[in-house]
């Protein structure tokens, strides 16, 4: 028990890259499009997002078109975010499954 709490705080640190690490409200497209907190920038979701039994990896990927307003470096990596599949409404959680495997 003590392992897979510890690989779960373990990865969850490691995923945890920004000043703000928290998502209040994420907006998912059928094409993979995602806004987060109703910011001005849109991220595309890429292929390499993996589903598992207690969440999914987000990978994700500024649109061009936003990234080059903000040319900054570190907009031109991919950011990773891990949602728990309880924190989201199951149908909510079924619609990100959806497009995940859609992208694959």
């Amino acid at each position: 028990m003590f392992a897979v709490v510890s690989l779960v705080s373990i990865s969850l640190f490691l995923s945890i890259s920004d000043n703000n690490p928290i998502t209040s409200s994420l907006t998912l497209t059928n094409t993979g499009v995602i806004g987060l907190n109703n910011d001005n920038i849109n991220y595309q979701l890429l292929a390499e997002s993996r589903l598992s039994f207690i969440g999914c990896w987000l990978v994700i990927m500024p649109n061009n078109s936003t990234a080059t307003q903000q040319s900054s470096s570190k907009n031109r990596y991919p950011k990773q975010i891990f949602i728990f599949r309880d924190s989201l409404h199951e149908q909510d959680f079924s619609r990100l499954a959806r497009v995940i495997n859609q992208l694959k």
